[in-house]
């Protein structure tokens, strides 16, 4: 399995924990996918301050749809 790539400017507006994060949501092998409970323990939820405003102020822009391999 290839490993996950971000484009550069996602890679640089996010952090470490959340591409962590991310790749965890990602695979393909659900095996090897985060769990439940290990997603909503994540140092990314922890550790965020969810009453900032620029938490829901940032935005990167996603496609709107995919290449299916």
């Amino acid at each position: 399995q290839e490993p996950i790539r971000f484009k550069r400017e996602v890679k640089e507006s996010i952090s470490s924990d959340c591409k962590e994060l991310l790749i965890g949501l990602l695979q393909k092998d659900a095996k090897k996918r985060i769990e439940f409970k290990a997603f909503f323990e994540h140092v990314w939820f922890t550790k965020s301050d969810w009453d900032t405003p620029k938490l829901s102020q940032t935005s990167i822009s996603v496609p709107r749809t995919a290449p299916i391999k």
